[in-house]
């Protein structure tokens, strides 16, 4: 009943590493599959499900560009590979498919090197911001 009427939603926290994006997409699979399906979710590692009959999914975090996030093509590979937008909090972009339905959506180096680059530089500025001056 993804999508539809949901007449009983779930909030959980669990922070992650935007260096282990893994650990959340295992995460959410096991939600799913307990019957949680991922709604929404906002910063600081708020998650809204809906709970509903366990259903088995797949769950790919992307951390797009704010550039490729308003590009109005940007959801149309995965799409194409059959995953379907679960949510999004800033950057990150969560895809949702039916467990073993949809083709990966980063089997490509390049795209998989593009991703982890952006992390990388994200996090770069976030320890910087955090780093007290010198002066």
């Amino acid at each position: 009943m993804i999508g539809d009427q949901c007449t009983t939603r779930v909030r959980k926290f669990k922070l992650g590493a935007a260096w282990h994006p893994e650990r959340i997409e295992r995460w959410l699979e096991t939600q799913s599959a307990q019957g949680l399906h991922l709604e929404s979710v906002a910063p600081f590692g708020i998650y809204t499900f809906c709970r509903d009959l366990p259903e088995p999914h797949d769950y790919r975090i992307d951390f797009a560009s704010p550039r490729e996030i308003e590009d109005p093509h940007y959801a149309e590979e995965p799409k194409a590979a059959g995953w379907k937008l679960a949510g999004h909090s800033m950057s990150w972009m969560l895809w949702r498919a039916p467990k073993g339905e949809a083709r990966d959506i980063f089997t490509h180096a390049p795209a998989r090197a593009t991703t982890y680059r952006r992390q990388a530089i994200a996090m770069l500025i976030i320890a910087a911001v955090q780093v007290p001056p010198l002066v």
